[in-house]
C-alpha cells in the first residue's frame, strides 16, 4: 500500500513537472519569437561596433493601439493634419479605406509606453523613450546601464530586459533601431570588391563665386531668361540630361509643390537659398527648431549640397530644378556620431513633414550595414514599411539606391512604391559606384537614374562658396527637383500615376536593367504621358495587365510580374543573390525570383490561381491566363529569355553570320577566278554530256512496239528540255 502512494505521489510530480516545463518552455518560446531576427542575429556580435558600450536602442512594436473604435477616434479631432496634406491625401492618395484617414493614423497607445518604462527598468539599467511612430505602432527606447560593468555582465542585463519587454502582452515584437552606415570613397583602387562609396568631394575645384547683382534677381525675372549654359550655370549638363530645361521654358518651376527634405543640416545662408520658400523646419536629433549649425560646420555639408540641388537658384551660376517650390526641412543625419543616421529620427521627420502637407520627399540614405540582402524586399525593414506608408497617403518619395555598387540597394530603396535613383555619369552611362538591383523579390531596382558625379552644388564654408560632388544623394535630389515639375504641370495626378508615367518615358522604359533602372529620367516626355487606365480604374478593366487575376478589386498578379495592374515583369534571381549571400529559391512552376536566406529550403507556394480563381482557365508559362504560352517564349524556348532568330538564322545571334572571306592580296584573287571558271566549264560539260546519255536510255528503254511511251501514262511528257534551266544561290557573303 505504502508503496502504491509512493507511486502515485511519484507520478504526480512528474505530471507536475511536465506541464511546468511546458508551460515555461512555452512561454519561452512566444517571446523567443517576439524577438526580431535582427536582435538574434546581430545585437550581440555587432551592435556595439556603432553604439556607445552601455547604450543601446530597441524599436517596440505594439500589437494595438488606443481604442476599439476607431472609427469614432478617426473622425475626431485626434488626427493632426493641415488642410495642405488633406487636400494631397483626397487628390494623391490610395488608402485602402477610401478615406482620407486610417488606422495608421491613430496616435500610439501612452498607457503601453509608461507601462514599459515603469516595469522593464530597473536599480541597473534606465528604459528611456526616443520616438514614436503612429505608422508603425511603435517606440524607440534607449537603454543605458546605470553604473559600469562589464561587457559580459552588460549583455545579460539587456537581454533580461528584452524578455521583460517581450513578456508583456501589448508587445507584438522587438528589434534594434537600425543605423545607416555612410561609405567611404576608396580613390585608390574604385573597382575593388570591398568598396564603399560615399559622396566625394573634389577638393580640388573648389570654387567662390563672387555676389553679382545679376545673381540676385527676382524670380519673376526668369522667364526672359534663355534656358541654355548661360543660365544654368555649373548645373546645365546635370538638368539638361533630365530635360528640365524643356519645362521650365514653360514656366514650371516647382511652385505649388511642398518637397520635405531629409538630411544633414543646411546653411540657409548660402546666397542660393535667399529665394527659397521654407515653410517649416525641425531639428530632430537635439529637438530645436533650427536646422542650420554655424558656418562651416560639418552638419551643414550634406544636406546644404543636396538642397542646392533640387532647389538652389544663381543665376548663372547654380539652378535647381524646384526653385520655386516650398520647402520642410527636418535634420536627422548626426555627422559628429561616427557618420551614423539612426532610422527612427528618419521615420518621425517623414511622418512630421506629411502631416504639414508635404507632397514630395527627398532623401539620401548611405547604405545599411543591419540589412541582409534577402531582408530587402519591402516587407522588413521599419524605415521601408514608413515610406511605403506615406507613399499611400499621396506622397510621392525618392529617395537614392545607394553607392555600394554591386553590393545591392539599401532600405529604404527597396519599397515598392519608392522611386530609386542611381547615378549616372554625364554620358548617360551608370557610375562604377551607383548600387545596382533588384530587390531581393525581384523588382527593377533602382526604379530611373540620373547624374550622380562631379555634380556642381552649393558649399558649407561660404555664401557665395560652390564645389563639386558625387554621389547617388545627388542623382536623388536632381530626380525629384524634375519629379516636382511633373507635380506641378499633372496636379491631379495620383501618386501612382506620376509612379507609371516616370517609368515608361524613361530611356530604357520598355527595357528596364538592375544598373539604371528603367533609364534616365525624362520630365518632359512624363508630363506628357498618356496613361493607358484612367483615374480610378479597376482590375476589372484593365484585367491586371493580363498577367494576374482580379479578386475584389485586386490584381493577384503571375509570379513573374508585379505592380497594382501587374504591369511590370520581375528580374529572375540569378548570380546577385548568390554574391550577396543568399540563394534563388524556386517556386511551384520551377522559376525562382526571389533570393532568400540560405536557411531558407522551402519552395515558393504562390500561385495567383489558388489565391484568386478569377482566371477561369490556367496561367501559362508566360503568366498569361488563359494564354498559350507563346507571348513570352524566346527562339530557346525558354520563358522571357528574350531570345530571338538573327538575321542569319542562329537563336540568340549577334546578327554577325559566318561568311567566306576573299583572300587578298589581288594575286591570290584572280588565280581563285581561273580555277573556279576551269571547274565551272568542266561542270557544264559533264552536265551537258549525261543529259544526253539519259536522254538515249529513256528512249530506248521506254517506246514500245506501238510506239507510246508507258513510263509517262497518265502524265504529261517533259517538254523543251533543253530549256530547262538550273539556279545557283549566292551564299557568299563578304566582310
Amino acid at each position: 500500500m505504502k508503496k502504491t502512494k509512493s507511486t502515485a505521489t511519484l507520478t504526480l510530480l512528474l505530471l507536475f513537472c511536465l506541464v511546468f516545463i511546458n508551460v515555461t518552455t512555452g512561454a519561452a518560446l512566444k517571446n523567443h519569437q517576439k524577438v526580431g531576427h535582427l536582435v538574434k542575429e546581430n545585437y550581440l556580435k555587432e551592435h556595439y561596433k556603432t553604439n556607445s558600450h552601455d547604450k543601446t536602442k530597441l524599436w517596440v512594436f505594439f500589437n494595438r493601439k488606443t481604442m476599439d473604435d476607431h472609427e469614432q477616434y478617426l473622425n475626431s479631432n485626434h488626427i493632426q493634419l493641415n488642410k495642405e496634406a488633406m487636400e494631397r491625401r483626397r487628390i494623391r492618395g490610395g488608402l485602402a479605406s477610401g478615406s482620407l484617414y486610417d488606422y495608421d493614423d491613430l496616435p500610439v497607445n501612452e498607457e503601453f509606453i509608461q507601462h514599459l518604462l515603469q516595469e522593464c527598468g530597473s536599480n541597473k539599467i534606465i528604459i528611456s523613450h526616443h520616438r514614436t511612430s503612429k505608422w508603425l505602432n511603435s517606440v524607440s527606447v534607449t537603454l543605458k546601464s546605470i553604473q559600469s560593468i562589464t561587457s559580459r555582465d552588460n549583455d545579460k542585463l539587456i537581454r533580461e530586459t528584452i524578455d521583460c519587454i517581450t513578456s508583456k502582452p501589448y508587445v507584438e515584437r522587438v528589434d534594434v533601431v537600425n543605423r545607416f552606415v555612410k561609405d567611404v570613397v576608396s580613390k585608390e583602387n574604385p573597382l575593388a570588391d570591398h568598396l564603399r562609396v560615399d559622396e566625394t568631394l573634389h577638393e580640388d575645384i573648389l570654387i567662390e563665386k563672387p555676389m553679382h547683382s545679376t545673381n540676385s534677381r527676382k524670380l519673376t525675372e526668369t522667364k526672359q531668361n534663355a534656358y541654355d549654359q548661360t543660365f544654368y550655370g555649373g548645373t546645365f549638363g546635370a538638368v539638361s540630361q533630365i530635360n528640365v530645361p524643356e519645362l521650365q521654358s514653360q514656366g514650371y518651376d516647382g511652385s505649388g509643390v511642398t518637397i520635405l527634405m531629409i538630411d544633414s543640416g543646411y546653411y540657409k545662408d548660402h546666397e542660393a537659398f535667399k529665394h527659397m520658400k521654407i515653410i517649416n523646419e525641425y531639428d530632430f536629433i537635439n529637438n530645436q527648431n533650427n536646422t542650420q549649425a554655424p558656418l562651416g560646420n560639418e552638419q551643414n555639408k550634406h544636406g546644404t549640397a543636396t538642397l542646392s540641388t533640387i532647389g538652389g537658384y544663381v543665376p548663372g551660376v547654380l539652378i535647381g530644378p524646384a526653385y520655386n517650390a516650398s520647402f520642410l526641412l527636418a535634420k536627422t543625419e548626426d555627422v559628429t556620431s561616427e557618420n551614423v543616421i539612426e532610422e527612427d529620427y528618419w521615420i518621425h521627420a517623414l511622418e512630421w513633414g506629411e502631416s504639414l502637407g508635404a507632397d514630395l520627399v527627398s532623401s539620401s540614405l548611405g547604405y545599411t550595414e543591419w540589412y541582409n540582402y534577402s531582408d530587402l524586399n519591402s516587407l522588413n525593414a521599419p524605415i521601408t514599411k514608413a515610406a511605403d506608408a506615406a507613399v499611400a497617403k499621396g506622397m510621392v518619395v525618392v529617395v537614392s539606391a545607394g553607392n555600394s555598387g554591386n553590393r545591392g540597394i539599401g532600405a529604404p530603396a527597396d519599397g515598392k512604391n519608392v522611386l530609386a535613383v542611381g547615378a549616372l555619369q554625364l554620358d548617360g552611362k551608370n557610375t562604377y559606384f551607383s548600387s545596382i538591383g533588384p530587390s531581393s523579390d525581384g523588382r527593377v531596382k533602382p526604379d530611373i537614374s540620373a547624374l550622380g558625379q562631379k555634380n556642381f552644388v552649393a558649399y558649407h564654408v561660404g555664401p557665395t562658396n560652390y564645389t563639386h560632388m558625387d554621389g547617388t544623394s545627388f542623382a536623388c535630389p536632381l530626380a525629384a527637383g524634375g519629379i516636382a515639375l511633373l507635380m506641378q504641370a499633372q496636379p491631379t495626378w495620383t501618386q501612382s500615376q506620376i509612379y507609371q508615367a516616370v517609368l515608361a518615358t524613361s530611356s530604357i522604359g520598355q527595357s528596364p536593367n538592375i544598373k539604371i533602372g528603367y533609364g534616365v529620367l525624362n520630365t518632359d516626355l512624363a508630363t506628357a504621358y498618356k496613361h493607358q487606365y484612367p483615374v480610378g480604374s479597376t482590375c476589372d478593366q484593365n484585367l491586371c495587365s493580363g498577367h494576374g487575376g482580379c479578386c475584389s478589386g485586386q490584381c493577384y498578379c503571375a509570379p513573374n510580374r508585379y505592380g497594382p495592374y501587374c504591369q511590370y515583369s520581375r528580374v529572375e534571381c540569378s548570380v546577385e543573390c548568390a554574391n550577396r549571400g543568399g540563394h534563388c529559391q524556386l517556386d511551384k512552376f520551377g522559376y525562382a525570383f526571389n533570393c532568400v536566406p540560405v536557411t531558407n529550403t522551402q519552395m515558393d507556394s504562390y500561385d495567383p490561381k489558388a489565391v484568386c480563381g478569377a482566371c477561369d482557365s490556367s496561367f501559362d508559362r508566360c503568366g498569361v491566363c488563359g494564354g498559350n504560352s507563346t507571348a513570352c517564349i524566346g527562339c530557346d524556348d525558354v520563358p522571357y529569355s528574350g531570345k530571338v532568330v538573327d538575321s542569319c538564322g542562329v537563336c540568340g545571334g549577334d546578327g554577325i553570320c559566318k561568311a567566306i572571306i576573299v583572300e587578298q592580296p589581288e594575286t591570290k584573287s584572280k588565280l581563285g577566278i581561273i580555277i573556279g571558271a576551269a571547274v565551272g566549264v568542266v561542270g557544264i560539260v559533264g552536265l551537258t554530256v549525261g543529259s544526253i546519255i539519259l536522254y538515249r536510255k529513256r528512249r530506248i528503254l521506254s517506246i514500245s512496239s506501238d510506239g507510246s511511251m508507258p513510263f509517262l501514262k497518265g502524265f504529261t511528257p517533259l517538254e523543251n528540255l533543253d530549256e530547262l534551266s538550273f539556279s545557283i544561290d549566292n551564299d557568299l557573303e563578304y566582310e
